[in-house]
């Protein structure tokens, strides 16, 4: 399911007369990629800095872990994603592009 969300980021709709409904899927990085990144780097930070907190516990370490691994992950699929993106382009030899 993880690879579904990474790899299919865009999806259009198109409505025919008789109502059938086709999905036309563009595989790639999801536009909100970026936000993901934002999230994972703040959610590290804070992990980092509040459990020299008075009213940090185990739950809340729970909790940080929580909703850092689904970033994480997301972070490994664009990393492979763009690493796979830049292997499949086309080398200009001679030539800076």
């Amino acid at each position: 399911m993880l690879t579904n969300i990474i790899s299919y980021g865009a999806t259009s709709y198109t409505v025919h007369p008789i109502d059938i409904r086709i999905v036309y899927i563009y595989p790639g990085i999801p536009y909100y990629g970026n936000v993901g990144m934002i999230a994972l780097v703040a959610f590290l930070y804070l992990k980092e800095i509040l459990p020299k907190s008075e009213k940090w516990n185990s739950d809340n370490n729970y909790v940080f872990n929580m909703v850092i691994t689904p970033l994480l992950y997301n972070f490994i699929g664009i990393l492979l994603l763009k690493i796979i993106e830049i292997l499949q382009a086309p080398i200009h030899h001679g030539m800076w592009v």
